[in-house]
């Protein structure tokens, strides 16, 4: 009797697997080793947006005494792209580069004001503001998979972040009665940087090749901001100076991103391909740098001293695209 108890004991002891292991429900395990690799592409629909003085850019008048004249700064929305390329081996890990590049003007028909000077024989003033904003963003990150449950995975991921963004405003004004004259003021604000990236990826299958994903991502830029501002004025009698002014800074940026959509996978003989939409939010803290004028004494005929001011530049917009994974082994 006491054998028998014994060798039950030890049976119940020993755990039994039949075939090859498999995890148990709601372990953390990561993927079988495997080789493979994909490439992406997604089109990007984005808006860029400011915030602090750059959101409210200003029409400075032609003449010194006369304050600026205020408006909203709405660029429009463009198209962006994005490529992306993986390696991925081992258990779950994987080398990826990507790159986001945006380009975009925009016209502001809506701001044509007209601006009244009848005390010096200028009456009218024709405005046309145009704001040209660019963005490059690449990164360079290593990736580990983990699978939390059979439709749930996490990827952490860590790496370098380059980022370069300009801004330029050129403002032309026609005078009547000086039809040969254009007055011009341009103002660039540029960012450079570079620095570490981390971020967390969730995937959460909801059925047979659909789910449900998302990314929060941050970094820290080291870089340069730099600003400048010219006023040209071809006009006879001319009543502002020709000026040239610059500023530049070593900063530090930090930088958010966020995504959330979803994906549905084909299969195919030779790989797998996913198709992926969603809604997309990068945010750069600091890094558009400008030049505001103070005017202390409206109607004094002074202006006050520049000032070195700077926003934070934004992006968000829906995305579209596409990843092909092959190579599998």
């Amino acid at each position: 009797m006491k054998k028998y108890l014994a060798v039950t004991l030890v049976t119940l002891m020993v755990p039994v697997y039949s075939g090859t292991m498999r995890c148990e429900a709601n372990n953390v395990t990561v993927p079988c080793q495997a080789t493979k690799w994909d490439f992406g592409f997604r089109a990007l629909y984005l808006r860029p947006s400011y915030n602090s003085d750059y959101a409210y850019a200003f029409l400075e008048s032609l003449f010194q005494y006369r304050p600026p004249t205020y408006y909203e700064v709405k660029p429009d929305r463009d198209f962006a792209f994005q490529l992306e390329g993986s390696y991925h081996f081992n258990t779950g890990n994987d080398l990826t580069v990507n790159w986001i590049h945006f380009d975009d003007t925009t016209h502001f028909n809506t701001y044509n004001l007209l601006t009244s000077e009848p005390a010096l024989g200028n009456p009218i003033v024709a405005n046309k503001p145009v704001l040209k904003n660019e963005l490059d963003q690449a990164n360079a990150v290593l990736g580990q998979y983990v699978d939390v449950s059979e439709r749930k995975k996490f990827r952490f991921f860590a790496g370098l972040q380059a980022v370069k963004i300009e801004n330029n405003i050129t403002l032309i004004q026609q005078v009547v009665g000086y039809p040969a004259s254009v007055y011009t003021t341009r103002k660039q604000s540029k960012f450079s940087g570079v620095g570490p990236t981390a971020g967390i990826g969730f995937a959460n299958q909801l059925f047979n090749n659909f789910q449900l994903t998302s990314l929060g991502q941050a970094s820290i830029l080291l870089g340069n901001c730099e600003t400048k501002a010219s006023i040209n004025d071809p006009r006879p009698l001319q009543l502002v100076e020709v000026t040239q002014l610059k500023a530049s800074k070593d900063t530090v940026v930090p930088a958010l991103e966020i995504k959330v959509g979803g994906s549905y996978m084909f299969s195919f003989i030779n790989g797998m391909m996913s198709i992926d939409a969603g809604y997309q939010w990068m945010t750069y803290f600091k890094a558009v740098p400008g030049l505001v004028t103070n005017y202390p004494l409206v109607g004094s005929g002074l202006q006050g001293p520049k000032r070195y001011t700077v926003s934070n530049q934004s992006y968000d917009g829906v995305y579209a695209g596409f990843h092909w994974v092959s190579g599998i082994v």
